[in-house]
């Protein structure tokens, strides 16, 4: 994904927690999988605040449930 918007994994990441970019992680080390960007895809710009440029929510991995074993 780095590669195809031709900018860093760690930005790639940020955009994520952003909302710029949509994925879902695949294993239990964290590695995930991008949607396709589409016909716009986020771009560098300097200087604007992401959350003003957010696309998309952020959903945790956790999940809101707790297993108790009683």
């Amino acid at each position: 994904m780095a590669g195809l918007l031709g900018v860093s994994g760690p930005t790639v990441k940020q955009w994520r927690y952003a909302g710029l970019l949509r994925a879902e992680v695949y294993n239990d080390k964290g590695a995930c999988l991008y949607e396709p960007p589409g016909d716009e895809p986020p771009q560098k710009c300097q200087g604007t605040p992401l959350r003003t440029r957010r696309r998309f929510f952020f959903q945790s991995e956790r999940p809101d449930e707790v297993q108790c074993d009683a």
